[in-house]
């Protein structure tokens, strides 16, 4: 009985050393395909295909059909390329359809891709008006995620998929992004002159320390950076921003004037809302100095190192009404006994009503 040639070209009912033929030759043939797919990927398409030759040179008997799963190349990572990769590749490069003449079929199997993804075209309607949109709803409403966006849509109308719009809004970078830490007043940022005369800036900070019964409590140290002068150290365990207001009218009233700008670092206290209000309602400026550059405080923070060597340190207190006798005692010795090498060894009591007998510039030693 004669043997169909399609049975034989299939390698069934073949001896076994045609079968072993046939078996090297079609190994050959993936070889060179594998090379192609790969040359392909690279972009360094070969101006002639080696695999036509070696078809050539098989008889058309023996030359074996590659069909089903083994069109597709055994290279590994040609089978990881994914399907738009791959139909972005043969797009890209035209060297097998254009040049070779290849159809659309046998181009795909050389870059794995199924014909028919490559011969998709999408149906899906354009998203210009939906981008716009969206666009402009992110711009009003800056901290909305799309979520919150997929509802704003929704009420004018625009119905569509939540993935679909996080796909958007992924694609048009509308992202919302994490805040790096808490708010802070800006206040002033201009540079700070030297003062020239008493009031016109005042600094303040926080010095804490504990009773001798382990409870802590605060220090607020109000100093005028012209004279030295020790302006107030309010003693408490709690100090808000609503009571650094009240103290610095108190000590307004008994200096006669508000000075021109104050100065101070960024604590909450310091940048409370109360405070904020505070300086506006009196037309005070507020100096912040920027985070971690406590030398630009430089007169109240070497005044915190007198005030904690010379006092602090010195003392145990029993409890609140103690601290605020010793701390207020000290404070007046240090405004009218203690001599200051920033102001020729003159006490600010004896400096202020002369401001010109020795006043070192720039000076920051107390």
């Amino acid at each position: 009985m004669a043997t169909d040639p399609l049975f034989q070209r299939g390698g069934i009912g073949l001896n076994p050393a045609e079968q072993g033929g046939m078996v090297d030759a079609n190994t050959t043939i993936r070889q060179h395909e594998s090379e192609i797919t790969v040359a392909n990927r690279e972009g360094q398409i070969p101006t002639q295909c080696p695999q036509d030759d070696l078809r050539r040179e098989v008889p058309p008997l023996e030359r074996p059909v590659l069909f089903g799963r083994h069109c597709r190349p055994p290279d590994a990572a040609s089978r990881s390329l994914s399907q738009a990769h791959a139909a972005e590749r043969l797009q890209q490069n035209p060297w097998a359809v254009g040049e070779k003449g290849y159809s659309q079929r046998r181009a795909c199997k050389l870059v794995g891709l199924e014909p028919k993804t490559y011969q998709y075209a999408s149906k899906r309607s354009g998203d210009g008006e939906i981008r716009a949109r969206l666009r402009v709803l992110a711009g009003e409403r800056r901290r909305f995620g799309y979520r919150r966006l997929h509802i704003l849509l929704g009420r004018e109308g625009i119905v569509l998929n939540h993935k679909r719009l996080f796909r958007l809004y992924r694609e048009e970078r509308l992202g919302v992004r994490k805040r790096g830490g808490r708010k802070r007043a800006l206040g002033t940022r201009s540079p700070m002159a030297l003062p020239e005369a008493a009031n016109q800036r005042w600094s303040l900070d926080f010095v804490s320390d504990a009773l001798s019964s382990g409870r802590r409590f605060r220090v607020l140290a109000v100093v005028d950076d012209f004279s030295r002068e020790c302006l107030g150290l309010v003693v408490d365990t709690s100090l808000s921003g609503l009571r650094v207001g009240r103290e610095l009218d108190r000590i307004a009233e008994l200096r006669g004037c508000r000075p021109a700008v104050i100065v101070s670092d960024n604590g909450t206290e310091l940048t409370s809302h109360a405070i904020l209000r505070w300086q506006e309602e009196r037309s005070v400026l507020w100096h912040y100095i920027a985070p971690g550059k406590p030398q630009q405080n430089g007169f109240v923070e070497s005044f915190n190192g007198r005030f904690r060597d010379e006092c602090l340190n010195e003392h145990l207190f029993s409890g609140l009404a103690v601290a605020r006798r010793i701390i207020e005692a000290w404070r007046v010795d240090y405004n009218t006994a203690r001599p200051h090498t920033s102001l020729n060894g003159l006490t600010p009591a004896a400096f202020a009503p002369h401001p010109k007998q020795g006043h070192t510039e720039n000076g920051l030693c107390l």
